[in-house]
């Protein structure tokens, strides 16, 4: 599972990328990137996350090779898992749910997760 530490920054970009069953765009996490960038955020404040079944990096059609070396080592962008990251995470969170109806309804969706 992946920690991840922010800055003691009070505002941040968080760009999810959710690539469930879906394909690239072209260069769409570069245009994120850029889009954040025009807005005045610095690489300091920037956290993409992209997010598929398997937790695989985008494609070269998604962003510029270099870019995503780039984003990768500054830790901006983040590859995470529906199988194990988003399951973990809402496993993890079972303990603390007091709603019953709540916890049903993460039970489920971390059983529909499994089938991916």
């Amino acid at each position: 599972m992946h920690k991840y530490y922010f800055h003691s920054i009070d505002v941040f970009e968080f760009i999810i990328e959710n690539k469930l069953l879906a394909g690239d765009q072209k260069f769409q996490l570069n245009r994120y990137y850029n889009f954040a960038k025009k807005k005045n955020y610095t690489n300091s404040q920037i956290i993409i996350f992209y997010l598929t079944i398997d937790g695989i990096s985008p494609s070269d059609y998604s962003i510029d090779k270099v870019l995503m070396n780039n984003l990768s080592k500054k830790k901006i962008l983040f590859n995470l898992s529906y199988k194990t990251s988003i399951k973990n995470w809402l496993v993890d969170l079972l303990p603390v749910i007091k709603a019953n109806n709540v916890r049903f309804q993460i039970e489920q969706y971390i059983s529909t997760i499994g089938k991916f």
